[in-house]
């Protein structure tokens, strides 16, 4: 029996739909935080006012006080919603991955005689190098990123 070794987390970030499902994500971070950041500076200004600005009475300052809360409550209620959906979006990203490189590893099995076994690398104790998979999989997928490969290359 021929048992044979991969890094599955190395081949994940090397993957290219992973990379570009994480990267999609992390834009998306990247622009709440930037609205986020829109909203903090328009809720300050209702409440410190301008230099120079002329004093506002007890009805105005009301109102700031009001819409400061509304844009606050806003605010938090985007960015609970947004670690929500967050999660479930890294969930299905870890899903997609292992389903798309499980495919590759059984492709690769089925076309060599030689390995009847694939066991992931991280619970592994001790293994030959030259049972592990994990480049030759990358490289057989066509679909994977230089960019980090370079990052993991032994």
């Amino acid at each position: 029996m021929k048992i044979k070794v991969l890094d599955f987390e190395q081949v994940a970030v090397c993957y290219k739909p992973y990379v570009d499902a994480v990267t999609a994500l992390e834009d998306k971070g990247t622009k709440l935080r930037e609205e986020l950041t829109s909203m903090q500076t328009e809720a300050m200004s209702l409440m410190v006012p301008e230099e120079g600005a002329p004093e506002l009475d007890d009805t105005q300052k009301a109102e700031n006080q009001q819409k400061f809360q509304r844009i606050q409550q806003e605010a938090m209620l985007k960015d609970k919603s947004f670690k929500m959906e967050a999660d479930e979006e890294q969930r299905r990203i870890v899903m997609m991955s292992y389903d798309g490189i499980s495919a590759i590893v059984k492709k690769h099995v089925e076309s060599n005689d030689e390995v009847d076994v694939v066991f992931n690398r991280s619970e592994i104790v001790y293994y030959k190098p030259e049972a592990d998979l994990t480049q030759t999989v990358i490289k057989e997928s066509g679909d994977y990123t230089d960019v980090r490969l370079k990052d993991f290359k032994a």
